[in-house]
């Protein structure tokens, strides 16, 4: 099993998160989460945002 470590800039992470966000909040991703109907990837996407919110919520508690 390999695990993915990154290292991102605050500037880098508010820049996927905002990327993410444009994604998840169209009309057609909303229908299908509403439906239960993401594919495996649109789920990691939520997943990742909310993984990125915690690290910003996390650097924010450190400033």
């Amino acid at each position: 099993m390999a695990i993915r470590y990154e290292t991102f800039t605050d500037e880098q992470l508010q820049e996927r998160r905002s990327e993410i966000r444009q994604i998840v909040s169209t009309s057609e991703f909303q229908e299908r989460r509403e439906a239960g109907l993401l594919l495996p990837r649109e789920q990691a996407l939520l997943d990742e945002l909310e993984d990125l919110d915690y690290l910003s919520h996390d650097t924010r508690l450190a400033s």
